[in-house]
């Protein structure tokens, strides 16, 4: 049984390693979302954070309860309004998963 455990537990260890790189690049990729919205909305630079902290904050509990993957781009619509369409959030949405994919990897 050693060896089956010593492959049960190494599998355990991988799966735990991806969830969590897979939270830290959703993570960086919320929050530059985040910002680049409190951007286009004329934030300041401390009230940006604060938005982009509090989409990240809603974005998580909507996960978390209803498993909501688009729940982020939802709001950003409705706080957007006419500003830009939910296409360009999602397009802005993937070039940013990039851009955390790439950070997190170098291990920034």
């Amino acid at each position: 049984m050693g060896i089956l455990d010593d492959r049960e537990r190494a599998f355990e260890a991988k799966f735990a390693h991806d969830n969590e790189v897979a939270f830290r690049i959703s993570t960086l990729r919320d929050r530059m979302l985040g910002m680049w919205a409190a951007n286009l909305l004329g934030k300041s630079e401390d009230e940006a954070r604060m938005y982009a902290d509090a989409l990240l904050h809603d974005d998580l509990m909507a996960r978390a309860s209803t498993r909501n993957a688009e729940a982020i781009v939802n709001r950003l619509a409705t706080d957007l309004d006419d500003m830009v369409g939910i296409e360009i959030i999602k397009a802005q949405r993937d070039i940013f998963s990039a851009a955390a994919i790439s950070r997190v990897e170098q291990g920034h």
